[in-house]
């Protein structure tokens, strides 16, 4: 689960750093035309962000759902 939470944290920041970049240099983007460029680039990062985060959220929801049946698995075996 670490993993899949990490690949999301590095695309978190690597959009982060990209949309960073872009802003400190928008004179330069805008003036060299690069307005569309720079927009799909962002975008593209975006998407690839909420797609690794997709991943992590499944497996999150997958594991407490498993745990939540062995609970109750647990706690019927218990009350018998």
């Amino acid at each position: 689960m670490q993993v899949r939470q990490k690949k999301w944290a590095v695309a978190t920041q690597g959009r982060l750093h990209a949309a960073s970049s872009t802003i400190l240099g928008i004179k330069s983007v805008k003036s060299l035309g690069l307005d569309d460029k720079a927009c799909t680039r962002l975008r593209n990062l975006r998407q690839f962000e909420l797609a690794e985060a997709t991943k992590f959220r499944r497996l999150e929801i997958g594991s407490s759902a498993i745990g939540k049946h062995f609970t109750r698995i647990l706690t019927r075996s218990h009350a018998l």
